[in-house]
């Protein structure tokens, strides 16, 4: 079995997915978010709130390209991200 396009779930359930499948899954994620913090009221209009859900959801999108071995502009942010947020759980212990 080739496993280059397979990103692991939890539970260990493995899915087989192309850049286009998850970039279709990352904007139905978006739609979805989008659509329900707006009935909650939640002023997407902001420019602040606007920014830090296109990042969140960017993110995603990294991280799923990451499991498919697919280079993303937010891959090295992240890593440092990673890094920053291991050390500072490392000094809470």
């Amino acid at each position: 079995m080739n496993t280059a396009n397979v990103i692991e779930f939890p539970k260990n359930r493995l899915i087989r997915a192309s850049q286009k499948e998850i970039d279709t899954i990352i904007d139905n994620i978006v739609a979805i978010f989008t659509t329900v913090l707006s009935v909650n009221q939640v002023n997407i209009h902001n420019e602040d709130v606007c920014k830090m859900f296109r990042f969140a959801m960017e993110s995603a999108r990294a991280a799923a390209y990451k499991g498919l071995d697919i280079e993303h502009p937010l891959h090295a942010l992240l890593n440092d991200y990673m890094l920053l947020a291991e050390n500072k759980m490392a000094l809470t212990k």
